[in-house]
Formats: C-alpha cells, structure tokens, sequence
C-alpha cells in the first residue's frame, strides 16, 4: 500500500529529487547534496541563491542534461535515469521549456521561426503545437501577441530586436507546444526593473494559462515576490551549507 501511495504522489510531481549527489569530475567535494526538493505540477517556484551555490547544476540535473552522481531525479512521474542519453534528450524535448540567460535563439532566423524550433525537433511538440491553432504559425502568432510582441516585429531576423524582445521570443519559443515544465535560468539579469517585472508578470499568466509548472532561478530576490512559494539553495543543498 505504501508503495501504490508514493507512486500515487509521484504522478502529482513535476519534479521529485531524493537524496541527490552530484560532484564534478575531478572536484573533492559535492556542488549538490539535496535530500529532497519537489515541486507539484502546475506549481510556480523561485528558486534563489548567489553564484557558485550550484543553481545552474540543479537545473542541469532536471533537464537531464548531467546525471547525478547518486540519488533519483523524477521529471513528470519519470525516473530519468533509467532513461538513458538518447531518450533523457528526446524527454526534454517533448516535455520542458528552456528560457536561458543568453535566450540561445538563432539570430539569422526570423522571429516566427525562432519561437518553432522546438516543433521541428520534436514531434510530440509539434503535434500538442497543432491542436491550439489552425497552423503552426498562428499558434506561434498567438504566444507573441499574448507576450506583447509587436507584429511589425516577427518576420524580422531576431538579431534586430531588442534584448527585452529577444526575452518574450525565448519565452514563447519555451511555451510553445504546451510542455509541462519551463525552467528558466536567470531570464531577466539583463533587463532593467521595469522590464523585469512585466516580462515576468507575461511569464506567470502564460504559464497559469496552459497549467504550466515554473521553474524560475535567479539572485534577485525582489522577483520572488510575484511566486507563491520561494526557495533558497543554502536550505535544500546541504554542500553549500558545509562549504559555509
């Protein structure tokens, strides 16, 4: 019974980590030590911490993009590592929305064709992408009006725009094709206040509005404000609180 209660809670998980340890190669000391952290699908979370206090490698090890070195990472109910390379890769694509600090967008691309990469990589994206509009351009179409993107805007290279135009054409790429989880690593150090209040404020609606759960990691704690739940590395990640 208590097995079938645990898989049960699982299934209401976006993220679950249990007892995870991660450590360079190389490095004599654990960058994570996390007995647990979880956060509920559909669930908005900050997540804070100064540099260097293993934030970024977090969100690697939820991305599958590094495996930990001991522990269990359950991404939507799935246990990545039993995934393997090829399908931890084939698993972010389908199921997670990245907004990166850089925003990693294409700049020769237009803005339009920017927003649909992660369709053109994944199937499974693509065909969640057809059900909200009659093509993939509308859908597209539909995200950037709803994150305020003037539609002078969308046929020009991205490299044209602005660094808060770049920032609302990430985040429509990352919602794109309704994924269940966005994560998003430092969006907003390169915005003003004002620009970094709205861009998350359009973040959070869209993100309330297709039942998507939010991973948001930043310094800033005057953002964390607008999220109902934060969290700080140094109480979840034991090796920051030994190191200090």
């Amino acid at each position: 019974m208590q097995q079938a209660s645990e898989g049960q809670e699982h299934e209401t998980l976006a993220i679950a980590l249990e007892n995870v340890r991660f450590r360079w190669p190389g490095s004599p000391r654990d960058t994570l030590d996390i007995p647990h952290f979880s956060m509920s699908r559909g669930e908005r979370v900050f997540v804070s911490g100064p540099s260097g206090c293993g934030k970024s490698t977090l969100l690697g090890l939820i991305a599958g993009i590094l495996s930990p070195t001991s522990g269990q990472i359950l991404v939507q109910g799935t246990d990545l590592d039993e995934l393997g390379s090829a399908g931890r890769d084939r698993f972010r694509g389908e199921h997670i929305g990245f907004i990166f600090q850089q925003f990693n967008l294409v700049p020769y691309l237009s803005v339009v064709e920017n927003v649909l990469i992660p369709c053109h990589f994944s199937p499974f994206r693509r065909k969640r992408a057809e059900k909200q509009g009659a093509n993939l351009d509308e859908v597209a179409a539909m995200l950037l009006q709803r994150l305020d993107l003037e539609k002078t805007l969308w046929s020009k290279p991205v490299r044209t725009l602005s660094i808060g135009q770049q920032q609302r054409v990430a985040c429509a790429r990352a919602l794109i094709g309704l994924p269940e989880l966005i994560i998003a690593d430092e969006p907003t150090s390169a915005l003003d206040a004002d620009r970094r209040v709205a861009f998350l404020h359009l973040l959070l609606e869209e993100c309330t509005s297709q039942g998507t759960a939010l991973l948001f990691v930043s310094h800033d704690e005057l953002l964390a404000e607008a999220f109902p739940r934060m969290v700080r590395m140094q109480d979840i990640n034991r090796a920051s609180v030994e190191e200090g």
